[in-house]
């Protein structure tokens, strides 16, 4: 935190826990105080900033955003999305979470004044920009108000759509979307943005694939370090039975599937034809038909309720299986498949 700026509590926000409901409610209190805050804050780093509030059309639905621009540079701003804050707040102290944001956004707006972050400039240049083209992978039915914007294609109930990653890093923060207006604005075809994204994805995003058995310990020590033990149920999870699909960043990973040939380099892998548990925006799980003699409905069953107790409402991507054929190259839905080998309502539920 800059000298001279100092945070006063507010008592919305009391170190005893009281209820996050209660927070939740107060979720436009949180914002103007935010606001006053980071105008505050900024000062001491030189900034004088403008502060908007904004509804952004996101993955599955809208986000309430503070939307932050310099005076002296109002072409390039940075979103903050306020209910994560929120959360962040309850959990970390205000204190904490405006420092934290307060150091980001200094250094954001840093990159943009001595020109760093060349968003501008990159936008406005294909061919520049051609070679950060990636890929990923949305629902067709929670986006159908985002698609209407959106350059896609589909597979399935899903959409891929396409993003450009900036100078910095792959993250959420350091991404762009891209809408119709800007293929206008480049003179270019839907059909040439596909071609030259499918063929710069796996250079931006690579995929990998990895045995379940062996990723699983590695997120736990991600997550808790090495001074942690691995539980013994992680490290006793049988080998070459299920696999993860995803980037070696691990963001927007579902999109593989899409990739060029992917799904036959995934098949020969492991040796089989595959079911496919769409995990989340970020990953799929990949299970061989080897080991799925029994109904399929028993896993599709469990795909919605994963989704509405364990994933982010934001990184859902469908509440349904889908398997990929080896060996005529079909991906398709658990209903299209079984029909078409002529299974369907062949399984009983107990």
């Amino acid at each position: 935190m800059p000298t001279g700026c100092t945070v006063e509590k507010s008592q919305l926000y009391r170190p005893n826990g009281a209820e996050k409901e209660y927070y939740m409610s107060n979720l436009s209190k949180f914002k103007a105080q935010l606001t006053n805050d980071l105008v505050e804050c900024l000062k001491a780093y030189g900034y004088e900033v403008v502060i908007t509030e904004q509804l952004v059309q996101k993955i599955n639905g809208e986000l309430d955003a503070l939307h932050v621009k310099d005076k002296k540079c109002p072409s390039v701003g940075a979103f903050l999305y306020t209910e994560p804050l929120l959360k962040e707040s309850l959990q970390n102290g205000y204190d904490a979470t405006l420092r934290r944001v307060t150091d980001g956004i200094a250094d954001f707006l840093a990159d943009v004044k001595t020109g760093a972050l060349k968003t501008s400039n990159l936008l406005d240049d294909y061919e520049s920009l051609k070679s950060n083209l990636f890929l990923s992978i949305i629902n067709t039915e929670r986006n159908a108000e985002l698609l209407k914007d959106v350059p896609h294609f589909n597979m399935c109930d899903l959409s891929v759509i396409y993003r450009i990653k900036l100078e910095t890093s792959l993250d959420g923060v350091q991404t762009v979307l891209i809408r119709n207006h800007m293929l206008s604005k480049w003179g270019i075809t839907e059909e040439r943005l596909k071609e030259d994204a499918l063929k710069s994805a796996e250079v931006v995003n690579p995929a990998q694939i990895t045995d379940m058995a062996e990723l699983l310990p590695e997120v736990f020590r991600r997550q808790f370090g090495d001074d942690f033990p691995v539980p013994k149920e992680l490290l006793d999870v049988p080998r070459n039975v299920m696999f993860i699909a995803t980037t070696d960043s691990m963001v927007f990973g579902a999109a593989v599937i899409a990739y060029p040939d992917y799904l036959k380099r995934i098949a020969g892998y492991v040796n089989d034809s595959f079911w496919i548990i769409p995990s989340s925006i970020h990953e799929c799980i990949v299970l061989p038909d080897r080991f799925q003699s029994g109904d399929p409905d028993c896993i599709n069953d469990m795909i919605p309720n994963v989704n509405a107790t364990c994933v982010d409402a934001h990184e859902i991507l469908s509440d349904n299986l889908y398997h990929y054929d080896w060996e005529h190259n079909i991906f398709e839905l658990k209903e299209t498949y079984l029909s078409r080998i002529g299974k369907l309502g062949e399984f009983v539920n107990f």
